[in-house]
């Protein structure tokens, strides 16, 4: 996580990393390799180019393999191949740096990403105590996103977006229950009882309540989909990623929402 003295629009104490002086798409080109990723991911191309690339130099584990082989779990994840081999790939860079903290994805629906995520703090994760996974999701779809609805129509980065970005989310959409969730992690035999926390509810309600007790985040990933839930996300979690841990972005090439509220804290 870098630091910054540049204050957002809208007034939040969050120093978001802007992309053009810390990252392209995936990877800091800043001399600190490893430092904080926002990854602005369209379909993980670039993103996993230059990842690639900060494997190589590593010359410790080939993250590339590991990424590839847990990423090809059968899952039930929604997202495409690129994007689960993204996201397993910096969530073990964060681990094989040693950044500390647990992982935190918000969004989790039925949980096709967070089995990547437990997979790969199983096979990877040496940390005392070991480090936990906490999922978050309304288990009811999509909320409201009133805020994004009344500026969608006038705000001139949105009207710039592609075609791609001006997606916008309805209420409900993207629902999958607990029980489907509590399922797929038997399923895949990581619902582990003292590494997996699930907290469920609107993000604005369950992040206030749980983020004294997540503590340090090592990687954060963020799949709200809407302007809403993404900067929710960020306001209450992002002070709380380490230095030199990453933020994944799932939406911010998918939903005009999502777009704004990361460009809105840039």
């Amino acid at each position: 996580r870098p630091h910054s003295t540049s204050t957002p629009k809208h007034a939040v104490d969050w120093p978001l990393v802007r992309p053009s002086q810390r990252c392209l798409t995936g990877m800091p080109i800043s001399s600190a390799l490893f430092a904080t990723a926002l990854v602005c991911c369209i379909e993980g191309a670039s993103a996993q180019s230059n990842a690639v690339l900060a494997d190589m130099l590593s010359g410790l584990r080939d993250i590339n393999e590991i990424a590839h082989r847990i990423a090809r779990t059968e899952s039930g994840s929604m997202v495409s191949l690129p994007r689960r081999k993204l996201s397993v790939r910096l969530a073990a860079r964060a681990l094989l740096d040693n950044v500390p903290g647990d992982f935190v994805e918000t969004g989790t629906n039925s949980g096709g990403t967070a089995v990547l995520l437990l997979k790969t703090l199983l096979e990877l994760d040496d940390a005392t105590p070991k480090r936990k996974f906490w999922g978050f999701d309304s288990f009811r779809g999509l909320p409201p996103d009133e805020k994004f609805l009344r500026q969608k129509e006038e705000d001139p980065l949105i009207a710039s977006l592609s075609v791609a970005s001006r997606r916008v989310g309805t209420v409900g959409a993207y629902s999958a229950s607990r029980r489907v969730f509590d399922e797929n992690m038997k399923r895949h035999r990581v619902n582990l009882p003292d590494r997996l926390r699930v907290g469920q509810g609107w993000f604005n309600e369950t992040l206030p309540k749980y983020k004294n007790e997540i503590g340090p985040i090592s990687f954060l990933r963020l799949d709200g989909d809407i302007f809403t839930s993404t900067w929710d996300a960020m306001v209450h979690l992002y002070p709380q990623v380490s230095p030199g841990g990453y933020i994944y972005v799932d939406d911010y090439g998918s939903f005009a929402g999502c777009r704004l509220a990361v460009s809105s804290g840039c």
